[in-house]
């Protein structure tokens, strides 16, 4: 059974959620050299800044902060941080989902993947459930920042969805 209202604070947190550089090794891989490093920070992406969308619901804002190590997303009261290093972390979680947000566990990583950003999260229910959450960062030739999601709710359905985002001064 998906939580609603949980639900809808999952989808807010990824997809804000749901960005910045990976650290400049790779488990089981050598170091990069520093041009052949230059050469991929070249093709990233920049996420920073703040970013807007028109949804059902009306506009949702993001603000997205990158440095070296970390990924930064803060939606409206609620700001979440990502190390870049693709291991998987126990996070907070953000306020609000009355008494099971209280006892659930957010698990989440993020990495680069040339120059796309990939982002998990991992919802788990005190009752054994769990809802996973994946987002694939990419910048589309307009400059847009585009988000496509795929979540799978406790019952194993999935459901994928995209949202393109504006960068605004």
């Amino acid at each position: 059974m998906i939580r609603p209202a949980l639900t809808s604070i999952v989808v807010l947190v990824l997809c804000g959620a749901s960005l910045a550089a990976q650290t400049k090794t790779t488990p089981g891989k050598p170091a990069a050299t520093k041009a052949g490093q230059a050469e991929v920070d070249q093709k990233r992406p920049d996420f920073s800044g703040r970013w807007v969308t028109q949804t059902k619901e009306g506009v949702k804002q993001q603000v997205v902060t990158i440095d070296d190590k970390s990924l930064t997303i803060q939606i409206g009261g609620r700001t979440t941080t990502y190390q870049l290093d693709g291991v998987e972390r126990r996070m907070p979680l953000p306020p609000g989902g009355g008494s099971i947000g209280a006892r659930m566990t957010m698990m989440g990583s993020a990495r680069w993947d040339g120059n796309r950003l990939l982002i998990a999260a991992k919802y788990l229910y005190p009752d054994g459930g769990q809802q996973q959450f994946k987002d694939v960062w990419s910048m589309d030739a307009q400059g847009r920042l585009v988000i496509d999601t795929t979540s799978i709710g406790p019952d194993g359905k999935s459901d994928t969805s995209r949202a393109i985002f504006t960068k605004k001064p």
